[in-house]
């Protein structure tokens, strides 16, 4: 008996012997990612339906323009001003000890549809392994008057293993010395706090109240700006996004901020403000995912104003469009059809979605989006949310796309 024990344990211990030696040569970014699963993968667009990632940090990088360290638009077509928005990211992930093979999510900025082609070919052939990022794109005015693209995106790491926010700041890309090119979101809770708005009469001073009111948010929370990993705004005109730019920074009290993402909307309200934020650990008795309403602020059954992921994986989708694109209401349907689809198929389901962001370009578009959500959604547990109305979602005749985050059930 002793003898069959001994032999198993040496065959046990020569079959682990391969795999310890592929591990040893993998780098920390590689290892980051192999339990990340990529759902649909397709050569075509370079992109997978839906991204779950592994059990590890994740970097999020600031919205990154085709530029020059001198601030130099790079490239008159759009295939070269995506190679350059690309190697950028590239370069911003580096600082965070990971890199392009380990994006989950990309989001991608278009400043007209005609552009989206010949960006998606570089796309695809950036990512041409099977690990392919969930991406969403939508269409609008760019930071940069003459850029045909931006891009941000979200990607795996395994170091440090900090329990606070990192912020980093790449010499190889431009920028300010008070900005950052990435922040790492530790292992823990994450937060999705709902776009939120306080209209004035500028948009500097409605910057500045927007922000008052997301650090009451943070503070019910027991959170701080320094635990704040992204700031995204919506916003417009988007040749004033230098004010909105200045009056965020003025909340981090001359400190870094973190990696920031403007995208141009429609509305009459000057700007709308989101946040990624890290929650720390979260008690074993937590429920896996939390919907929170702060105090002074009304619940909705259709989107939470914060949800807080205290364990479960996240799960990145595709921007998602309806394939019947002559009917707003067809549309809504077919695109939650798909996502309930997807998100069985990750390990999620309609009770764990965390964060949507709606890109309507028509009103309605809008109304019927309004008038389906309550039908999909469980009513206490709808995600944390921003509706854009924009210039388009980037697929011609589309009026609608849905970017969503969900969490595996525990």
């Amino acid at each position: 008996m002793k003898s069959s024990r001994l032999f198993l344990a040496v065959v046990l211990g020569l079959a682990l012997i391969p795999a310890f030696s592929y591990a040893q040569r993998l780098t920390p970014a590689q290892i980051s990612a192999l339990d990340n699963v990529y759902l649909d993968a397709s050569e075509a667009t370079g992109s997978s339906s839906a991204v779950v990632v592994g059990d590890s940090a994740l970097v999020h990088t600031a919205q990154l323009l085709p530029l020059e360290l001198d601030r130099v638009l790079h490239g008159r077509d759009a295939a070269t001003q995506a190679r350059k928005a690309l190697e950028l990211v590239g370069k911003a992930l580096k600082t965070a000890d990971t890199g392009l093979p380990q994006i989950a999510k990309l989001n991608v900025y278009l400043a007209g549809d005609e552009h989206k082609a010949a960006v998606q070919k570089v796309i695809s052939e950036t990512f041409s392994t099977d690990a392919k990022p969930a991406i969403a794109y939508v269409v609008g005015e760019l930071p940069h008057p003459n850029a045909f693209v931006a891009m941000d995106a979200v990607a795996t790491t395994s170091t440090p293993g900090s329990r606070n926010v990192l912020r980093f700041s790449s010499e190889a890309v431009y920028g300010n010395p008070e900005e950052t090119h990435a922040a790492i979101l530790p292992t823990g809770s994450k937060i999705y706090i709902s776009g939120q708005a306080v209209r004035d009469r500028t948009l500097e001073l409605s910057t500045r109240k927007t922000m008052e009111q997301l650090a009451g948010t943070l503070k019910h929370l027991g959170l701080d700006w320094e635990n704040v990993v992204q700031v995204k705004s919506f916003l417009q005109p988007m040749t004033e996004v230098e004010t909105a730019r200045t009056e965020i920074k003025r909340f981090f009290g001359g400190h870094r901020t973190p990696p920031l993402v403007f995208v141009e909307w429609t509305s009459s309200t000057p700007i709308e403000i989101e946040l990624i934020v890290a929650g720390g650990v979260a008690p074993l008795t937590s429920e896996p995912v939390e919907y929170i309403t702060p105090p002074g602020m009304k619940a909705s059954p259709v989107y939470c104003r914060v949800v807080r992921i205290n364990f479960g994986k996240n799960v990145y989708i595709s921007g998602l469009q309806g394939s019947v694109v002559s009917q707003p209401e067809a549309q809504v349907r077919n695109i939650f059809s798909d996502l309930e689809y997807l998100v069985r198929k990750c390990g999620s389901d309609m009770k764990n979605l965390v964060k949507a962001t709606y890109y309507v370009t028509d009103d309605e578009t809008s109304s019927q989006l309004n008038k389906l959500r309550p039908e999909f959604y469980d009513p206490a547990r709808p995600p944390s949310a921003s509706k854009a109305m924009v210039r388009s979602t980037g697929s011609e005749g589309s009026t609608i796309s849905i970017d969503m985050i969900a969490a595996t059930k525990r």
